[in-house]
């Protein structure tokens, strides 16, 4: 990992897409699989993240859900993650750490089937086909 990308996630479920809290289990496998991959992409350089969110139906198969993971990197970070830490000393220090947004959204009927646009570092949009 570049250690100039974030290691941490906060991820922000709003109010509205609160169904999509049992698909973000940790012991779900295609979850894990969705913020290893969107974790990739931005240790690649990637500033914007689209991807959606899988369930189980009733059948017990895995299916798409109605929401996505959504997020762009900030290049001036509005945010800040602390943490009050022991050192080598055996006193606590204060820490900054550097991290991702990233939010839950409801899928709208045109974005989930369409190509999802992507920003490289260099600036440039990229248009991309569906994660």
């Amino acid at each position: 990992m570049n250690p100039s990308t974030p290691s941490f996630v906060y991820l922000e479920v709003p109010e509205e897409c609160e169904g999509a809290l049992p698909s973000l289990d940790m012991s779900f496998p295609q979850f894990v699989r969705s913020m290893r991959k969107i974790m990739h992409k931005i240790d690649k350089g990637a500033r914007d993240v689209c991807r959606p969110l899988k369930q189980v139906n009733e059948n017990g198969e895995v299916v798409l859900s109605d929401y996505e993971i959504v997020g762009t990197l900030e290049a001036e970070p509005r945010h800040l993650l602390l943490a009050r830490l022991p050192s080598s000393n055996g006193l606590n220090q204060l820490h900054r750490f550097s991290f991702v947004r990233l939010t839950v959204r409801k899928v709208d009927n045109g974005s989930s089937n369409g190509p999802a646009v992507a920003v490289n570092p260099s600036g440039e949009s990229v248009v991309k086909s569906p994660l």
